[in-house]
């Protein structure tokens, strides 16, 4: 399960329709409305619960293609948001990880979906790299809860 823009967390069911989510301490339970014939659950964490109704809307499925390590390596670089938030893009053997600045971001898997489009493994995040007419990349777009353009600054 994730939410919007938001990570994956392992649901571990403990009773019927209902599950704790790993590493945290929070539960969800399902609901369905038999006179709407639709699901919903709650989310009960520290404080007010939170109460979801499932949409129509699919979510975006993404299967990785293969880049050789030259390729990834034209991807690698600092990259320049707005307001100084700054994703750093490395490369660890034949994987692209992703960081972004900021107190408690953690390194994400980028895996390629198509030439210079990437999807984060346990995100739901995508990026697309910008090129200039030589070919050369200038900038990533971030599609999280919107689209967020930033400049390659190394």
């Amino acid at each position: 399960m994730y939410s919007k823009g938001g990570g994956k967390v392992e649901l571990v069911p403990y009773a019927k329709d209902r599950f704790y989510l790993s590493n945290q301490l929070a539960t969800l339970e399902f609901a369905k409305d038999i006179t709407t014939d639709s699901c919903s659950f709650i989310l009960q964490s520290i404080g007010t619960p939170v109460f979801w109704k499932r949409t129509e809307k699919n979510v975006q499925k993404y299967s990785a293609i293969p880049l050789s390590v030259e390729a990834l390596k034209r991807y690698t670089g600092a990259y320049q948001f707005v307001l100084e938030f700054v994703i750093t893009i490395t490369l660890e053997g034949n994987t692209l990880y992703g960081k972004a600045t900021g107190r408690g971001q953690m390194k994400q898997e980028i895996l390629p979906y198509a030439p210079d489009k990437f999807f984060a493994k346990n995100l739901d995040a995508t990026l697309k790299f910008t090129l200039n007419e030589q070919g050369v990349i200038t900038g990533m777009i971030l599609f999280q809860n919107g689209e967020k353009k930033a400049q390659k600054i190394n």
